[in-house]
């Protein structure tokens, strides 16, 4: 595929590498893709920051529906948009609040977006690690990607792994599910009615059990890393990010450590919607209608 390319430089930073997309089509909305690649010196002649992020992003829809995915992916590019999703105010306007205080540039320049993530991460590196008589290699490759693109909906997938010295590094992995209906990332309360949560809980449990390769509860409770009292079959928590949704069904996806130790990776199950259809809310369940059926 033919890429165009962009070098930019900072002061104090490597060489900046970006490259577009082709733009990719649905039947709601297309989007276009755009990576960075960067790199910071803090010792003479060594390179111990690296930086990678790749990012999708609207090119169709109605501009409010653009500006406000831009706002939220202005805030997911440099780490702050979890503040924001962890709380009740999942909307357009939380986001663009702040947005605003993050992201000063023009939300219709991409390339300008990656420049200030890229930069963000590695001033950020170089300020950590300069006083050091030794510095430890950082890197981190980033990539926030539409999975899932339907009538209104829209799912970024937002896969990462950071190394900052230690053993190993870290990963994440995080789903938003956006709602261009009424401008809102979707949480967990919006998407299953709270009177059915405890069968998704059951779904997600049994679910962890195939994880795990394992068949009864109490094999599971081995397995599981969760406070006292969040260890019955009615109190396992649910995961703390968002439910994903997917062409399969609603993913549910427990970060490193978040239940299980570090070998157990991300424990992620995959609840199909001929199963869990009933227990959505009415909204969704018009949405996603054609899913459903299937």
């Amino acid at each position: 595929m033919m890429m165009k390319h962009l070098l930019v430089s900072f002061p104090l930073l490597g060489l900046l590498l970006m490259s577009c997309g082709a733009a990719f089509k649905s039947a709601t909305i297309t989007y276009d893709s755009i990576s960075v690649k960067d790199s910071c010196v803090i010792k003479a002649g060594e390179v111990l920051g690296d930086y990678k992020l790749t990012f999708d992003y609207p090119t169709s829809g109605t501009e409010e529906q653009q500006t406000w995915i831009r706002q939220w992916l202005a805030l997911e590019t440099v780490d702050c948009a979890d503040s924001i999703a962890a709380t009740p105010a999942t909307t357009a306007k939380a986001y663009k609040a702040a947005a605003d205080k993050v992201y000063k540039g023009k939300l219709d320049d991409m390339k300008a977006m990656a420049a200030f993530a890229s930069k963000a991460y590695l001033t950020q590196y170089k300020k950590e690690n300069e006083d050091f008589n030794y510095a430890s290699n950082y890197s981190s490759d980033k990539n926030i990607r539409i999975l899932f693109n339907a009538s209104n909906l829209i799912t970024y997938l937002t896969t990462s792994y950071n190394y900052t010295g230690g053993a190993h590094g870290s990963s994440i992995k995080e789903f938003n599910s956006f709602s261009l209906t009424d401008n809102k990332v979707l949480t967990l309360n919006d998407m299953i009615r709270e009177a059915d949560q405890p069968k998704v809980r059951a779904m997600i449990i049994a679910g962890l059990q195939d994880y795990f390769e394992i068949k009864t509860f109490n094999e599971l409770k081995n397995q599981l890393m969760v406070a006292e009292g969040c260890d019955t079959e009615q109190t396992i928590p649910f995961p703390i990010g968002n439910p994903g949704l997917t062409k399969k069904g609603i993913t549910f996806t427990y970060g490193q450590y978040e239940i299980a130790c570090y070998a157990a990776g991300m424990p992620e199950v995959t609840i199909p919607y001929k199963k869990i259809g009933l227990y959505l809310k009415p909204d969704l369940q018009l949405l996603l209608k054609d899913y459903l059926q299937k």
